[in-house]
């Protein structure tokens, strides 16, 4: 298994030794081969933190138990509250095929190290993912047709056989794909709550996180002391209802008409989407766009599909849809550039994680559901293009469905704190709403203007959380955010091909780290050191913009049009950052 903790310390010798006869007594003593190692953690930008890093082992399919076995990973951060610690509380990632080791280094860290006051916390890489066996990643490329608008059902064949060249890959060097789901990363749970000792878990997830925190419910309740939900996902609810994003873009619409700085250019946000859509399905439009990387040029055809499928990705939350009134201005006057850049790049993928994929087509929907979709799909603006390429992908996937008792809710009686964002277009309220009846012990908090991130949004959360621990109640039940702040409709600007061309080189921003502007016909990218590239677009001669966001920069020029600098103003800021062109 290749390991990707590059953020864990050596160990010295007299602890390998001491690790080492702990891990032999542990053998001996536990069935699932419990094993620590004290690791000194060091989160992004924070100070290190002591943790123990632990491994124990499953079979990959419990109905096969003397075949493969899969070592899982966590980390523990021990309690803080002395005599009131309570039962261990395991973070469950989304995706599916989050990392919850890799959640706990980024803006969550503070989270993890709050809720050790409650108990020790695990931060736990289910099976497939993160230092956990197996590596189900393939990287099989993708390519759908450029010259012509997508096609759903091609589009979809098309990555299916991806998905299957993957899954025969992983199949002949011996993994069980079909092993990957939702009741076996159950029972994994409990198999760890076996092996630590632990009477019960406590659980705390998010979007598919949730997702397996109601499969553990269900499955093992007996052994959950609480749990704290939010993005709920429900067990039959894996594919998303055309409805939600239908109600989520009639509330953007309300907010950009009371909205005095954005309606007077964008006084009906849902009929220039549906004139849009007409357009491009009536008479698709070409572009031609040459890659940034290797210089080919392409034609590039963007249909009705095309743009509902983009669209769906700014209803991920207020940070996506601040850009939506923007980019329908834009599009509205002819920049069809800003939908053929995105368009263009989802043409051209690989196939993620087979542990995702093989999750998601296990859980799958009922009978009644997907008609439910296929009805919805008729009557709104974006048909079900939010769930593409789920169902498709499936046909290339062997995971066998969990069935409909799988998907069947579970009654509970376990102490649950629910947690949704009011403008969350992955997993909206009415998701939480729809099990709560099925819960005789739960409360829902509702973050109002709050999108998927819903734990980030506002440190009341983190309260409310904590509050749930201590008492079992809530000091509020709605948290209030700030109005949503729209970017202004930008115009864009023409720029000759030579004034792009002077503008494209490298920019020393630090000693080590450079920015490098690069010309594709006529559009400009920008990379950092390795990082993504990036296209920008033009304000003005000298003044560019990346899409859906703020941050914008300037090329400084002297009185001889030599280029002599980059000035970058990250997220609006008036400071800049400022690059010195070096070639």
């Amino acid at each position: 298994m290749r390991s990707r903790l590059g953020f864990i310390s050596r160990l010295t010798l007299v602890t390998l030794f001491l690790a080492a006869t702990a891990v032999a007594a542990s053998d001996i003593e536990n069935p699932f081969g419990l094993r620590f190692e004290p690791y000194e953690f060091e989160p992004a930008g924070g100070d290190k933190v002591d943790s123990e890093f632990g491994r124990f082992t499953v079979p990959e399919n419990r109905s096969r138990p003397d075949g493969k076995q899969l070592e899982l990973a966590f980390l523990r951060f021990p309690c803080t509250g002395g005599e009131t610690c309570g039962s261990p509380i395991v973070y469950l990632a989304g995706g599916p095929g989050g990392s919850g080791i890799g959640t706990a280094r980024f803006d969550r860290f503070p989270m993890f190290m709050a809720m050790r006051e409650f108990g020790d916390v695990i931060a736990f890489d289910q099976r497939g993912t993160g230092e956990s066996e197996a590596d189900l990643d393939c990287g099989n490329p993708f390519f759908l047709p450029l010259d012509r608008p997508t096609d759903r059902a091609q589009a979809g064949q098309i990555i299916a056989g991806a998905a299957k060249a993957c899954a025969d890959k992983l199949i002949a060097a011996g993994h069980d794909v079909g092993a990957y789901n939702t009741l076996e990363s159950a029972d994994d749970l409990d198999a760890l709550r076996q092996a630590l000792g632990a009477e019960k878990l406590s659980l705390w997830g998010i979007s598919y996180g949730s997702h397996l925190g109601l499969a553990m419910l269900k499955r093992h309740g007996d052994t959950i002391d609480r749990v704290i939900l939010a993005g709920i996902e429900p067990l039959h609810h894996s594919w998303k209802l055309p409805s939600d994003q239908q109600t989520l873009l009639e509330k953007i619409a309300e907010l950009v008409s009371a909205d005095a700085g954005i309606s007077g250019k964008v006084p009906d946000l849902l009929g220039s989407i549906e004139r849009l859509l007409t357009r491009l399905d009536r008479e698709p439009v070409q572009l031609t766009l040459t890659h940034p990387m290797n210089g080919t040029e392409h034609t590039v055809a963007i249909g009705k599909f095309d743009l509902q499928n983009v669209l769906t990705g700014f209803l991920r939350g207020p940070e996506q849809f601040a850009g939506l009134p923007d980019f329908i201005y834009r599009l509205e006057r002819g920049d069809w550039i800003a939908l053929g850049l995105q368009a263009g790049q989802q043409r051209l993928g690989e196939m993620w994680s087979m542990m995702s994929a093989a999750m998601d087509c296990a859980s799958g929907m009922s009978t009644d559901w997907a008609e439910r979709i296929a009805e919805e799909a008729k009557t709104t603006l974006l048909a079900d293009a939010i769930n593409f390429p789920y169902p498709e992908v499936c046909d290339g996937v062997p995971a066998p469905d969990l069935g409909d008792e799988f998907r069947r809710p579970g009654k509970s009686a376990v102490p649950s704190l629910l947690i949704s964002g009011s403008v969350d277009g992955r997993t909206p309220p009415s998701n939480a709403e729809r099990i709560l009846p099925h819960f005789s012990n739960a409360q829902h908090l509702i973050v109002n203007g709050s999108g998927h991130n819903v734990f980030l949004s506002s440190p009341k959360v983190l309260a409310v959380m904590q509050a749930f621990m201590r008492t079992g109640e809530l000091p509020f039940t709605t948290i209030d955010l700030p109005p949503v702040e729209f970017l202004a409709p930008r115009t864009i600007a023409e720029v000759s091909g030579e004034v792009l061309e002077r503008y494209a080189g490298n920019y020393q921003i630090a000693d080590d780290e450079f920015r490098r502007v690069i010309k594709a016909g006529n559009q400009l990218y920008t990379r950092r050191g390795n990082g993504q590239v990036l296209p920008i677009r033009p304000l003005s001669d000298s003044s560019f913009f990346y899409e859906n966001s703020t941050t914008w920069l300037e090329f400084v020029v002297d009185e001889n049009s030599v280029v002599e600098r980059m000035e970058m103003h990250h997220d609006g800021s008036e400071e800049a950052e400022p690059a010195v062109k070096v070639e």
